[in-house]
């Protein structure tokens, strides 16, 4: 199943934005069933820089990433990279600590955004520059 990145999300209640932990997105409800849980891999996506769109909309160039945020630990060589939050949750399971990450969770999209960003997904797919679908 492919969704995009908030509604595929899991564990409302980690958003700096208050009215974002109050919907109960796909992921979260999918994920509430332990069985479910243990045999899903919930992917986000993220850039370092490029361009993004909605359908049929204005193409607009994607905000850099904060100075200490996600995208900014990568290192600048690799093209594309993916990070395993299930495995480095499952290795400390009680860290706790929000950070940014450019991530399309509300418009406009791929924008930094405050959270634990490593109990809403299960791994993330870096992708250095991300350019919008053209006609």
């Amino acid at each position: 199943m492919w969704a995009h990145n908030y509604h595929i999300s899991k564990y409302a209640g980690c958003y700096t934005d208050a009215y974002l932990n109050k919907a109960r997105t796909m992921g979260s409800y999918f994920t509430e069933d332990s069985t479910l849980r243990n045999e899903t891999y919930v992917i986000g996506f993220t850039s370092y820089r490029g361009t993004a769109a909605r359908f049929m909309a204005k193409v607009y160039k994607t905000e850099k990433p904060r100075a200490g945020g996600f995208e900014n630990w990568v290192d600048k060589d690799f093209q594309y990279s993916f990070v395993d939050f299930k495995r480095f949750n499952k290795r400390f399971p009680y860290y706790s600590e929000s950070f940014y990450m450019k991530c399309s969770i509300t418009s406009p999209f791929h924008r930094n955004e405050k959270a634990d960003w490593n109990k809403v997904f299960d791994g993330v797919f870096y992708i250095k520059d991300t350019y919008s679908c053209n006609e």
